[in-house]
């Protein structure tokens, strides 16, 4: 295989083929891939191929075998160098157009301003799925912004001049045109798809911080990483053998003007977007507990000289207490107990005694001593402490004090492993994070879900039977709002969509009438079972359908209400071929 001269190098540039997207690429592989005494120069929009002064002969006549790829890429050269056709243009098409340097700014704004609660949650959950957004984004604004249309018809008709379609054959001149453009969508998508997944399992903790503190520079980056992968792989799209940059190239992670603390992913803002995705509604309440969140992960770094404070969260059963703080728990990784406080008994008595629920936070903290000692504790019920005749006060008062004992920079000990081979362990709660939750549902009698939260004091909890010494323990009070119809249909079409999703990719199709959601809706309200009670009833009635979903191929499972008024499914043919 004889090596080009200066002449072959310099008429490389005319050669083309209809292969490939763009004669650059098929330079850039054989120079990098060969070893070519080449010299590629770019500037601005033009490239230019000149002989490489640096070449060494030994490097590229070594007996290395090469790829079947490049041997290919040389015998289309060779024969385009023998024969002599009329190029086709070597610009890229505009489907896989790039946002223009120019242009940057603008579409960094029109991202920022596009960002809301669902797609910070992406960023957080699916960060594939958030940068297919996005390119919707993108693709939008190089048609609002760009000569999209004008220049895909331009590039179409010399192309099709290229392969001698006659203009005049219209029939075929559209039939080509509509091939032509779907096949270079089919590679614009694969070429998204693979960037999408590259990137999210190249992304590091300082531009996941850019995303908070500096949006302009974390799209900027973004937009460059695009770049620089499409390059790399737009030589045969619908082949996409996925390169990953190499350290020639200036690597992102280089770019960013400022470097971020790592701990800025824990920031109030980031538990809170993370919590959008999961919990409807209660703006407050979440903003409230994600400081509180945001804080104790700091106090237990070290990165804060905030005293601890502990959070009582008042509010109906099904407003998304418990769902919140396990969602929060998850997001910072720290081992968590939920214990029910009615259950318990002071030392003394039979029944839980309240140490167990330490045994409890020790054995999710993965037997770990430290992480344990920086754990939530979490008492649900703790209303009911509070509630109950005369002749009980002294035992539910009983469990108050216990609770005061180990709340406040206490040690608390307790046996684990059973008595034949147990061991005793002692934990401090100097750094264990306390919350209380409970309904008190004397505080929202005549309350209705349209009117305000109830103004809730110390002393109204103190008439609900809480001792002011407990109370004092609990620095953060947070009123969750009652459920209704909006936030549960909000939560209900939220859930249904990875539903939806895993019967598309079965090849079938999931859909809910407006009287099934409003049917379950009421449903839940009426029961009382609220946030938790929709998904367990999500569940139920999707389990047969899920389970023989493979049967469903190429059919629409219909969700609705029958005359009798019960909810069932109704299984119908598609009405549009699968895709």
């Amino acid at each position: 295989m004889a090596r080009l001269n200066p002449a072959q190098a310099l008429e490389f540039t005319s050669a083309s083929s209809q292969k490939y997207a763009s004669i650059q690429n098929i330079t850039t592989t054989l120079a990098s891939h060969l070893n070519l005494p080449l010299s590629i120069v770019e500037h601005s929009d033009s490239m230019a191929i000149v002989p490489n002064p640096a070449f060494k002969p030994h490097v590229f006549l070594n007996h290395s075998p090469h790829s079947q790829e490049v041997l290919r890429l040389l015998l289309d050269f060779k024969n385009h160098h023998k024969e002599s056709k009329k190029p086709t243009p070597t610009t890229l098409p505009p489907y896989f157009a790039l946002v223009p340097k120019a242009l940057e700014e603008a579409f960094s704004q029109l991202c920022i301003e596009n960002i809301d609660a669902h797609i910070e949650a992406l960023f957080f959950d699916d960060k594939p799925a958030f940068a297919q957004k996005i390119f919707e984004w993108q693709h939008q604004f190089l048609k609002e912004k760009t000569n999209f249309e004008e220049n895909f018809l331009e590039w179409c008709v010399a192309h099709l001049e290229s392969v001698k379609v006659p203009i005049e054959d219209k029939k075929g001149l559209i039939q080509k045109i509509i091939e032509i453009e779907q096949r270079l969508i089919n590679e614009q998508t694969m070429l998204e798809r693979a960037f999408a997944a590259w990137w999210a399992e190249n992304m590091h903790i300082e531009l996941e911080a850019l995303f908070f503190d500096d949006k302009p520079a974390f799209f900027k980056i973004f937009l460059a990483m695009q770049t620089q992968f499409f390059q790399k792989n737009l030589i045969k799209p619908q082949e996409l053998k996925i390169a990953t940059p190499t350290q020639e190239s200036p690597s992102p992670k280089s770019t960013p003007p400022i470097t971020p603390k790592p701990q800025d992913k824990y920031a109030p803002k980031a538990i809170k977007a993370y919590l959008d995705q999961f919990v409807i509604g209660q703006e407050q309440a979440k903003k409230q507990m994600s400081l509180v969140f945001s804080d104790h992960y700091k106090r237990i770094q070290g990165q804060s000289g905030l005293e601890k404070a502990n959070a009582i969260c008042i509010g109906p059963s099904g407003s998304g207490k418990t769902f919140l703080i396990e969602m929060a728990t998850k997001y910072l990784d720290i081992p968590y107990c939920i214990a029910n406080a009615a259950a318990f008994t002071p030392t003394g008595y039979i029944g839980n005694e309240t140490n167990q629920m330490f045994a409890t936070l020790y054995s999710n903290a993965d037997k770990n001593i430290e992480k344990a000692e920086q754990g939530v504790l979490v008492l649900d019920e703790i209303d009911k402490l509070g509630q109950g005749s005369w002749h009980d006060k002294e035992w539910r008062q009983g469990v108050q004090n216990e609770l005061l004992k180990v709340i406040e920079k206490g040690i608390v000990s307790f046996e684990y492993g059973g008595r034949a081979s147990g061991q005793t362990i002692t934990l401090q709660t100097d750094h264990m994070l306390f919350i209380v939750l409970g309904h008190f549902e004397k505080l929202w009698k005549n309350n209705q879900s349209h009117q305000k939260l109830p103004k809730i004091t110390n002393e109204n909890l103190i008439e609900c039977g809480m001792k002011r010494e407990f109370l004092r323990r609990f620095s953060v009070r947070v009123v969750f709002e009652p459920v209704d119809i909006d936030m549960l249909t909000e939560l209900l079409d939220r859930r249904l969509k990875p539903f939806q999703e895993e019967f598309a990719q079965a090849g079938s199709v999931l859909e809910f009438s407006q009287e099934a959601k409003r049917f379950l809706v009421k449903n839940a309200l009426k029961e009382g079972v609220g946030m938790s009670g929709l998904d367990q009833k999500l569940h139920e009635l999707l389990m047969p359908l899920r389970f023989d979903l493979e049967d469903y191929y190429g059919l629409k499972c219909v969700v609705g209400v029958g005359h009798a008024g019960e909810i069932g499914v109704s299984v119908l043919p598609l009405d549009y071929p699968l895709g």
